[in-house]
């Protein structure tokens, strides 16, 4: 009787150190996952901040507007350069047919490089690039 007594007791002290493992490491799952969850929520908080600075970055870029300084400065150029060639001058107006084609240029180089710091998605309706091989952007 003193062996069965004894064979229980054991056992019992056994299923109670086992629950002790148990409920110490429920815990420590509990206190990792409040913490990855206070991590996930920090990182989707820093996500969501990053994606509306870039897009008042985006407004403040005016990428239409720059499209529309592309286009007003390739249609001068397009007309300096008619202008020059039905105007029988000889070299001499070529320096107003080389600035606005400069000109041109420079507000291509100036869209491309504004445009190329925002993601496609943001770009919608926009050219993602001004290529000056283009006829319709060819700055004259």
């Amino acid at each position: 009787m003193t062996v069965a007594v004894a064979v229980a007791a054991l056992l019992l002290l056994v299923l109670a150190v086992d629950g002790l493992a148990v409920l110490t490491f429920r815990g420590q799952q509990r206190g990792q996952t409040t913490r990855l969850d206070r991590e996930l929520t920090a990182h989707r908080l820093a996500q969501q901040q990053a994606r509306e600075e870039l897009q008042a970055r985006f407004r403040q870029a005016d990428l239409p507007g720059k499209l529309q300084t592309v286009l007003a400065r390739n249609k001068a150029a397009t007309a300096a350069l008619l202008a020059w060639g039905t105007s029988g001058q000889a070299s001499s107006g070529l320096k107003t047919v080389r600035q606005a084609r400069n000109e041109c240029a420079d507000a291509v180089i100036d869209y491309n490089a504004t445009a190329a710091r925002f993601p496609n998605d943001m770009l919608t309706g926009l050219p993602r690039r001004i290529n000056l091989s283009d006829d319709p952007v060819g700055c004259g």
